[in-house]
């Protein structure tokens, strides 16, 4: 019995490792194909690549891409922040990248401003974090110790006549990259939203106490409010002095 619990802890743990090796997810925003949308709007730093590598069609007949998303800070915060970009037709799944979009950019002008004649092939990859550099067998070893020490890992040395099957992942127009992250966490503004909108009602409820707001010939005008206490306060304090003649007159008829 215990056999048979242990060989089922194991198949457990073995699907439960699978699943969580295929976890992928469905976008709830509006944007349908994320190249076409990075091309217009520029990637945001945190993005390492991004690749559709297929797709299906749903039993309602809509059609489905399959993304794939390496993320530098592959968390569920920066997750969310994809998902809340794409649409529901689209099932993404989420890599770890190592660099960003902006330093692979960086990188791969780098190296084909070098111009050398032994690199015959320089390929910025879309399924991963890696610049491919294609040079003859003989050069592998030297190019890539030569290019690891200049821009670090970050460049994958190949055998020039491996690259061909590769050619799907080359990117001919390379989406510019943004200067600002292209989501914004708000919050840490919301506490001071919160305040200042409680500021702001403290504030007119003092003025409506003693005011009110009319619209006179365009312009804003604040006016008092007259009240029942108000009135019955200034006649109580004030007192009609008679005049000199008044007094005059009521003495002569005494």
């Amino acid at each position: 019995m215990k056999k048979i619990l242990l060989c089922l802890c194991f198949v457990l743990a073995m699907i439960s490792q699978v699943q969580a090796k295929e976890q992928y997810y469905y976008g709830y925003g509006m944007v349908n194909n994320i190249e076409e949308y990075f091309k217009k709007n520029g990637v945001p730093d945190n993005v390492s690549f991004f690749y559709e590598y297929g797709g299906e069609i749903k039993d309602d007949g809509t059609e489905c891409s399959w993304i794939l998303i390496g993320l530098v800070k592959n968390d569920q915060k920066h997750r969310n922040q994809i998902l809340s970009l794409m649409s529901s037709n689209c099932r993404i799944e989420f890599k770890q990248g190592n660099y960003s979009y902006r330093e692979r950019v960086k990188n791969y002008k780098k190296l084909v401003g070098l111009k050398d004649e032994n690199m015959k092939n320089i390929v910025f990859m879309k399924s991963n974090d890696k610049i491919l550099v294609g040079v003859d067998e003989k050069n592998i070893k030297t190019y890539q110790q030569k290019l690891e020490k200049e821009y670090g890992k970050i460049i994958e040395v190949v055998n020039d006549n491996t690259i061909g099957y590769k050619d799907s992942t080359i990117i001919e127009d390379i989406p510019k990259v943004i200067d600002e992250e292209l989501f914004i966490d708000n919050s840490s503004f919301q506490p001071i939203l919160i305040y200042s909108c409680a500021f702001v009602f403290l504030l007119l409820f003092f003025f409506s106490r003693f005011y009110h707001l009319e619209f006179i010939n365009g312009r804003l005008i604040f006016k008092k409010i007259i009240t029942n206490n108000y009135i019955k306060d200034k006649i109580t304090g004030s007192y009609i002095v008679p005049s000199k003649t008044l007094d005059e007159k009521i003495l002569n008829r005494s």
